[in-house]
């Protein structure tokens, strides 16, 4: 998060909670409501730009109009923009939103007397932001259980109560309460189920995006079942969008948690079919392909096609940049390091002795990242890979005695959930 948009939101966490939860649920004033009709057109290019899986032209398009926007027009397209960065999951786009939001809700909050509700009804886009940064304790107060009761009446306002308890159950997920992300999750799927009129729309994509949260909380058998249940619902996804590739992956996820391999691995190549033709930033996309590129390599493995997974495995998306990996000498992201761990496990799987080069990198401390459980995951994961590395030469693991021995199939990293 920019210094900028650090400060603005301490200033409206500091100063503004109260405000926030009257100004939340208030009516937008006759002058806004007029510039909320003049504004559809834009925001039904916007829809149909999102459903043919063009994000990019979409974020464009909202940016475009929050910049052009009129003092009466500023709360609704400040508000169409944060929806389009939410539903494409563009960190960029709500960063990019914020920036020209700022300097207006700065000259609102300097100026006594001034309808101060635009700032309250944006704070869903700076929450989104700080969760996606990684800012878990900026966030924690304004997503606290009975902050969001207030703000957002689950009666009156079903779908910003829905928004915001998911939020809140990632955030919670990302500090490691499992309890409480759960206890969210709960409270906006009853909110998703309970939406009417337009919002009733925005019902598949909250299920989306409860199940991959449920299964990212270990509540597979949960998961399944909301799938299930929620079928009908979720096939009205457009399957051009890029919902239509998230439902994929998750359906594939959820196959193989039932070890259903061979079908897994057919709708994760749709998946990654449909991924193809997304409009997305590259870096996000490259990111989205390596996760599944890894996924599919174990699921192949698995169902026992290795001659597949050979030909995966020359055709993975990084494996172009191996030599740069190597040469830099440490993993610049977790999707370096994950394509390093399938290759040593492919490998082995195929019976293939030869060095793949990782050696030392795979147990060297992740550069990448904070997080306390993501680098105990990062550490057990390279402990395997060394074992792997010793497996295929026949060697022992230090301090042990006896053969070593490779790590289960199923010990594979997770997949990028693509919430991120």
């Amino acid at each position: 998060m920019t210094p900028a948009l650090a400060a603005l939101a301490r200033r409206w966490i500091g100063g503004f909670v109260v405000l926030a939860c009257l100004a939340m649920v208030r009516s937008t004033p006759t002058a806004a409501q007029q510039a909320v009709n003049q504004g559809l057109a834009d925001a039904g290019r916007a829809n149909l730009l999102i459903r043919d899986g063009r994000n990019l032209d979409a974020i464009e398009l909202a940016k475009r109009v929050a910049t052009a926007a009129s003092p009466s027009e500023r709360q609704f397209a400040y508000e169409r923009a944060g929806w389009v960065c939410r539903v494409t999951l563009d960190v960029d786009c709500a960063r990019d939103v914020l920036a020209i939001a700022v300097p207006h809700m700065e000259a609102l909050l300097r100026t006594p007397g001034s309808d101060r509700s635009s700032i309250s009804r944006n704070l869903l886009l700076m929450l989104s932001y700080q969760v996606a940064t990684g800012d878990y304790q900026g966030a924690t107060r304004l997503l606290a259980p009975g902050f969001i009761a207030e703000a957002a009446p689950a009666v009156s306002d079903p779908f910003l109560f829905a928004e915001l308890q998911l939020l809140a159950a990632q955030r919670a997920r990302r500090v490691s309460d499992f309890e409480a992300s759960r206890g969210h999750l709960d409270k906006a799927l009853i909110a998703a189920f309970s939406l009417t009129g337009s919002n009733r729309f925005e019902a598949p994509r909250l299920l989306v995006r409860i199940i991959a949260q449920l299964l990212e909380n270990y509540d597979v058998e949960r998961a399944l079942r909301l799938l299930t249940a929620a079928d009908p619902l979720l096939r009205t996804i457009s399957s051009d969008s890029f919902l239509g590739y998230e439902f994929l992956w998750l359906r594939a996820q959820l196959m193989a948690y039932g070890r259903d391999y061979a079908g897994a691995a057919k709708v994760l190549q749709l998946a990654l079919s449909k991924l193809d033709r997304q409009q997305l930033r590259p870096a996000h996309k490259l990111a989205l392909q390596v996760s599944a590129y890894n996924d599919l390599l174990g699921l192949e493995i698995l169902r026992g096609s290795f001659a597949t997974a050979r030909e995966l495995l020359k055709s993975h998306p990084l494996m172009a940049a191996k030599a740069e990996i190597l040469a830099r000498g440490y993993f610049a992201d977790g999707n370096e390091f994950n394509f390093a761990l399938a290759e040593e496990f492919v490998r082995m799987m195929l019976g293939d002795t030869g060095k793949t080069g990782w050696g030392d990198l795979m147990t060297m401390p992740p550069r990448w990242t904070k997080d306390p459980e993501e680098i105990l995951d990062v550490q057990a994961f390279g402990q395997a890979a060394i074992g792997l590395q010793l497996s295929g030469s026949g060697e022992r693991l230090p301090g042990r005695s006896g053969r070593s021995r490779a790590p289960p199939a199923q010990a594979l990293p997770r997949s990028r959930n693509p919430q991120g």
